[in-house]
């Protein structure tokens, strides 16, 4: 049947997928979302064995994927409704029993999520304000900051972000914009365990953005030291 359909329309159907992502603990356990069922889902692949599976099967769809640091789990924003608005959820990477994650986490807007060595921050914004949450060595969720203003957790909303938390986890940053300017965010990197902030960095006029680094050559193995927040 497809030979009766114009390239340029196949090319319009074909499934979507994200770029692959991991853990740099894991790298053999992927996860990545796409088109292929007919509408964005999580998908788990391990690439040592070549097994793949859809591990969500949401009517609304799911569109934000992860990893946990250790590669146990696969991780997912879940928006119930179609608003945006809903939580994460983990389930064993070889399949299994769905659960929460990040007990004490409330429901809302996803802002960012970062994971490092015994460290998973979260942020998370209501009709109240924007929330920073930081679970430590698995225990539940606590509220760490919170703002009228926007703020969140730096770097990449999904999948395994390299930006917000270094990786020995001593270092949170944040992207925010409580100096009142909207069009132009501020950085600021904290403690994530005591929430002390550890420095500010603002350039007048200039929007402002965390990334990981490295001075290792592309297309490398996934890096295994410290990244470096800036």
């Amino acid at each position: 049947m497809s030979d009766h359909i114009p390239a340029w329309e196949q090319r319009h159907r074909a499934p979507l997928a994200s770029m692959p992502d991991w853990s740099p603990r894991s790298p053999d356990r992927v996860v990545y979302e796409s088109t292929e069922s007919g509408v964005w889902q999580v998908h788990a692949w391990d690439a040592a064995t070549g097994t793949r599976r859809q591990v969500t099967d949401h009517p609304v769809g799911v569109v934000t994927g992860s990893i946990s640091a250790d590669g146990a789990e696969v991780l997912w924003w879940q928006d119930e409704t179609g608003d945006e608005s809903g939580r994460w959820f983990a389930q064993p990477f070889a399949g299994g029993e769905t659960r929460p994650f990040l007990e004490g986490l409330p429901v809302g807007w996803n802002e960012g999520f970062a994971q490092a060595a015994g460290v998973v921050a979260a942020s998370v914004s209501d009709r109240g304000g924007f929330a920073v949450y930081v679970s430590i060595d698995g225990g539940p969720a606590k509220e760490t900051l919170r703002s009228t203003e926007w703020l969140r957790v730096a770097g990449a909303e999904a999948g395994f972000n390299r930006g917000g938390l270094s990786a020995d986890g001593t270092l949170l940053c944040l992207e925010h914009c409580e100096g009142g300017d909207m069009l132009h965010p501020e950085l600021r990197v904290i403690d994530p365990r005591t929430a002390a902030v550890i420095a500010e960095l603002r350039d007048e006029g200039m929007s402002l953005s965390a990334a990981w680094g490295r001075r290792q050559p592309r297309f490398r193995s996934p890096p295994r030291g410290p990244g470096r927040i800036w």
